[in-house]
């Protein structure tokens, strides 16, 4: 699937339906580094969790009730200069 902005930030409740299936697409097609940290929250929307220069996206995430036994990431780092320096897949 595509990237699309709109379906990225969509969410049913704690996750994110639409994301598992753009990740591909937005790593292999739409080089985010170099991209200000205000770009990048208007395409992906805020992050799951923010941690000093680092971005959380939850793409995916397994449970079992309410414990998480499997989840995927995207993490952006940010430069001191607030442009995208690194961007990962952790899974």
């Amino acid at each position: 699937m595509a990237f699309d902005s709109i379906k990225w930030k969509e969410s049913n409740g704690p996750d994110f339906p639409n994301r598992i299936w753009m990740l591909k697409d937005l790593m292999d097609h739409h080089d985010l580094h170099g991209v200000t940290k205000d770009s990048l929250l208007r395409d992906l929307g805020e992050p799951t969790r923010a941690d000093k220069d680092y971005l959380f996206y939850q793409v995916k995430q397994e449970r079992i009730g309410s414990f998480p036994l499997h989840t995927i990431t995207l993490v952006i780092k940010l430069g001191p200069d607030s442009l995208v320096q690194k961007v990962m897949v952790h899974k």
